[in-house]
Formats: structure tokens, C-alpha cells, sequence
């Protein structure tokens, strides 16, 4: 998995297939050059066949769709019962790395940068992946614990004015991130709404006072947030047409054009991969369409999904290359637009997740959007701070 790795090659790693294996390549060159050469009379490196060449898409070629038992390279010969030897009917997608004429489409084999890596090594060769600059001991260390990006700012809301079910699961997922919610309006210029289920009299609050209000103060916020679905129709009413939704999980992300949300945050945070299945997508859902036109795309779908690469070795590798080639919905999880003197945001973070590394995600998120999480963050406010089991009561 690609935490195991970040070291060699950092945040590249997250990326793609392709990047993980280019952190493959640092440690094999690293390994052939000061090990093996002067120190061993025979070296056979055999998974690099495996894992140093990209898997074949063998009689498979339509990527709007997964591939089916119509799909591979097939004999054209009838099984014969009783005849000694292999008879191979159908060679299926993605099953090997080397193409032996099999598909003429194809090319003898797409060598990755561990495949390349090594060519380079045992030819006494420089190559792009032949330096190796140790990372911080912390990242050695299990659980992964990936370097710092840049300090985040400073908060500036202690408390936000909530618009939605106080009892709601929003709600309480924000308390659980140390958010400080009020229910009087007026109390903050930080507004976070229930963006699936904004009810038309608070719609209509919104309109007519609340987003003038914060369109006239300074670095105000107006935060929409949803998770399982699209913003309801109510919210969409009031602040405007073009939002498309895509249906479709992600279980990591890819910063996008903020370049100021870009440095606080590694790809090691965009990370949601967990052992548990179905407690690892961080996107149920994304944005894209033409209310997107002016807004700066914080955080993105990514194109590769690492939860198909804990899987067993006759099929992760190829999973993990199929997904990155089909077409499929790659929407924004994270916007931004102006309004007024302060800012919009459109949030599809899915904030049910519950583990430990989500919680300190969100809470960098709303630090980011200017909401302290933690008492003291707000200048000498002593309000917000992480939820108090014994002082603040359960949150269920």
C-alpha cells in the first residue's frame, strides 16, 4: 500500500499505480547498486515481472464499462474432453504483463519505472529513480505518520451558527469534531448548513438575510455541507443552477487549484484507505457542471482506488490497473467561491467517517475555513474545543 512506501518517493506514491511504482524503482536501484553488485554471485529479482510491468488489457478495449467473460482472447477451438495438455479457450483481461503475440493490439509489454529501475542498476547506469533522501524516522513508524505540510492559519470564528437538525447526524458529527454550534442567529459569521435536508423556511432566511449579511463582513463563510447525496433543491434554489452531482465513491482525493489549501495539506491526508471495508469513502458523491465556472476546486476525486490493492496477489494489481482505466465521474469533493467579502464553500466530504485520521482531516478543514476546533485556536476565545464525554455529556 502506498503508505509503505511514501518514503522513498513521497506523495507521489498516492497518485496512481504508476507512482507507487516509481517508489518500487528508488528502492530496488537502492538495493541492486550497494547490495546486490558487490555483494552477491546471483540475483534473480522475479517479481519485477509482476510488478514492474503494467498488466495487459488482453481483447478488452471499451473502458465505459467493466470487462465481462466476452472479453479477452479466445482460441476459436472447441474444448476436447481426454486430450493431454493445456487447451486454452480464453486468455481474460489483466491476468499477466507480458504480451507473447497474444493480442496484436498490444505491445510486447509496458515497463514501469521498477522494471526500468533495474535495467538502469545492473547496467551501471544513472536513471530518475537512483537517489534516495531519507524522510523523517516518524514516517518508519507504524501506524504511518506522513511529515507535516505548512502550519495551518490562525482561527478566526470561535463558534458557527448552525442551519439544520441540531439533533441531526451533521450536527453531531460536528461536535464530535470540536465544533461549537450555535442556534441563535447573528452569534457568528461562520454558517454551516445541512446542505441535504435545508428546509424551505430556513431557505428563505438564507436568502433574505443571512447570505446579504455575510456578503458585508470579512472573511465570513457560508459552508454547505452533504455527504450522501446532492444539495436539496431548497439550497440549490437559493444559491443557484449548474451544480451537477456524481454519484460515485472515492477513497482518496487529489488536491486541485487552491494553491493555498494545496501546502497545508500532504496526499497522505487525502488518504482514507482503511482495513475495515465500507468505512473508507471519502467521497459518496462529487460536484461538477457550470456552477463550478469561478470557483477554485480545493479537492478532487483521485483516479485510483488503494482499498482493490489490499487484495491477494493474483488479483490486486490488476484491479487497481483496470479501475485507473475506466471512464468514470471525477468530481470535486471540496469548492470555494466568493461572496461577497467572504466565501462559499461546498462541501461533499463525506463526514460520517468515523476513524481517528478523518476526525484530524476535518478538523484542518474547517481550521482552513477559519473555525477553531480546539479552545484557545480562536485568539483568547476559551468557547470551541474538542467534545468532553464527562463535561459536555454523550453526543448520541
Amino acid at each position: 500500500m502506498p503508505p509503505r512506501v511514501f518514503k522513498y518517493f513521497g506523495d507521489k506514491v498516492f497518485e496512481s499505480y504508476a507512482g507507487r511504482n516509481e517508489a518500487l524503482a528508488v528502492d530496488l536501484y537502492k538495493n541492486v547498486t550497494e547490495m546486490v553488485k558487490p555483494n552477491i554471485a546471483y540475483f534473480s529479482p522475479s517479481e519485477v515481472c509482476w510488478f514492474g510491468i503494467e498488466h495487459l488489457n488482453f481483447g478488452y478495449s471499451d473502458f465505459s464499462r467493466l470487462p465481462t467473460n466476452n472479453d479477452g482472447i479466445f482460441a476459436g477451438k472447441d474444448y476436447q474432453e481426454g486430450k493431454p495438455g493445456y487447451q486454452l479457450e480464453r486468455i481474460p483481461p489483466y491476468i499477466f504483463t507480458v504480451n507473447a503475440g497474444i493480442d496484436k493490439n498490444l505491445p510486447f509489454m509496458k515497463p514501469l519505472a521498477h522494471y526500468l529501475a533495474l535495467k538502469a542498476a545492473l547496467a551501471g547506469k544513472p536513471c530518475p529513480w537512483d537517489k534516495y533522501e531519507e524522510i523523517s524516522k516518524d514516517v518508519e513508524q507504524r501506524p504511518f505518520k506522513a511529515p507535516a505540510a505548512e502550519a495551518l492559519p490562525e482561527a478566526k470564528f470561535a463558534e458557527a451558527y448552525f442551519i439544520g437538525n441540531p439533533e441531526g447526524k451533521l450536527a453531531k458529527q460536528l461536535r464530535k469534531f470540536g465544533v461549537i454550534l450555535s442556534d441563535k442567529e447573528g452569534t457568528s459569521n461562520f454558517v454551516i448548513v445541512d446542505a441535504e435536508n435545508i428546509t424551505e423556511e430556513q431557505a428563505a432566511k438564507l436568502k433574505s438575510k443571512i447570505i446579504p449579511a455575510l456578503s458585508k463582513k470579512e472573511n465570513s463563510a457560508l459552508v454547505c455541507m452533504s455527504a450522501n447525496s446532492a444539495p436539496n433543491a431548497v439550497l440549490m434554489s437559493v444559491l443557484g443552477k449548474g451544480l451537477e452531482t456524481y454519484n460515485f465513491t472515492s477513497t482518496s482525493m487529489l488536491k486541485g487549484n487552491d494553491e493555498a489549501w494545496a501546502k497545508r495539506f500532504n496526499l497522505a491526508d487525502l488518504y482514507f484507505v482503511a482495513s475495515k471495508a465500507g468505512k473508507s469513502e471519502i467521497l459518496k458523491t462529487s460536484f461538477a457542471g457550470d456552477f463550478l465556472k469561478g470557483a477554485s476546486v480545493i479537492f478532487k476525486a483521485s483516479n485510483v482506488d488503494w482499498s482493490l490493492f489490499d487484495a491477494s496477489e493474483v488479483s490486486k494489481c490488476s484491479q487497481v490497473v483496470l479501475y485507473e482505466s475506466l471512464k468514470k465521474p471525477l468530481g470535486a469533493g471540496l469548492i470555494s467561491k466568493p461572496l461577497g467579502k467572504g466565501k462559499l464553500y461546498m462541501s461533499a466530504l463525506n463526514y460520517e467517517l468515523d476513524s481517528k485520521h478523518a476526525v484530524t482531516f476535518f478538523k484542518s478543514v474547517f481550521r482552513m475555513m477559519g473555525l477553531a476546533t480546539v479552545k484557545g485556536e480562536a485568539g483568547t476565545d476559551t468557547k470551541a474545543g474538542s467534545h468532553d464525554l464527562l463535561m459536555d455529556g454523550p453526543i448520541d
